[in-house]
């Protein structure tokens, strides 16, 4: 289930900001039930999962596809994940903005790109965005 603070983030964001997923989920019925069956599965203007369209992140297709989907320009999207080789590398090297969502602090490798903003919780996107709930 999507703890309740959670929720209550989504459903704020999505009435000012266009949401996606972007998933390596492998089978994309399984991604979409759990996210019916804890009910955010609206909140998304776009779900993109890996198994209906044939790239898996880190492939720069899947960004552009993602991309695409909102109708904006990429200056204005911020990507949000917690896998340092799929969402951070391949965000960065997209030419995305990245939240990278840290909760146990791990270091990143010199060699791997910084990403824009570092939080440890999804929550903290509250203060980030400047958010009123």
């Amino acid at each position: 289930m999507c703890p309740k603070s959670t929720e209550n983030l989504i459903t704020i964001l999505r009435s000012t900001h266009k949401l996606g997923i972007v998933s390596n989920f492998d089978h994309a019925e399984s991604a979409k039930s759990i996210l019916a069956r804890d009910g955010v599965a609206s909140y998304f203007h776009q779900i993109i999962i890996s198994d209906e369209v044939g790239w898996r992140k880190p492939d720069s297709r899947i960004f552009d596809l993602a991309v695409q989907s909102t109708e904006d320009n990429k200056e204005n999207i911020l990507f949000i994940g917690d896998s340092i080789a799929d969402d951070i590398i391949g965000a960065s090297e997209f030419g995305l903005d990245v939240a990278w969502v840290n909760p146990k602090g791990q270091s990143l490798n010199p060699d791997i790109p910084k990403p824009t903003y570092e939080i440890k919780s999804i929550l903290e996107l509250k203060d980030l965005l400047s958010l009123k709930v």
